[in-house]
């Protein structure tokens, strides 16, 4: 996306299940890291050779890989982590947060020399 986009949504019900599929989403993903976090957990028990420290770290590149989807998905705010508010695209960024830590950024930047960064 190229402009900032704000996604709001007034219907409780719709909110009921926008909040309920986020956090399905993130369980789903969190199971995956868990997975991994295990893998990882069992390659550290032992001395590890040169191929299970190539294992190691593909774990963890593909840990920090989700973790990272997860955060600047619209799942989930940046700033405050919580899933279920409505949230606003910063396109320089490219980063969803929610409204009220969205407006509190581009209020303290906008008496920076940052203020491009909140439009």
């Amino acid at each position: 996306m190229k402009r900032k986009k704000v996604i709001e949504i007034k219907d409780p019900q719709l909110q009921k299940i926008r909040n309920n599929l986020r956090l399905m989403w993130i369980s789903a993903v969190n199971s995956i890291v868990g997975g991994y976090l295990d893998e990882q957990r069992n390659l550290l028990r032992n001395r590890m050779n040169s191929f299970e420290m190539d294992q190691y770290a593909k774990l963890v590149r593909k840990n920090e890989k989700l973790r990272r989807i997860v955060n600047r998905s619209i799942c989930k705010c940046l700033v405050c982590q919580k899933a279920d508010r409505d949230m606003v695209f910063n396109p320089i960024t490219k980063v969803w947060f929610c409204v009220h830590c969205y407006e509190l950024n581009r209020e303290y930047y906008k008496h920076t020399k940052d203020a491009r960064f909140y439009p």
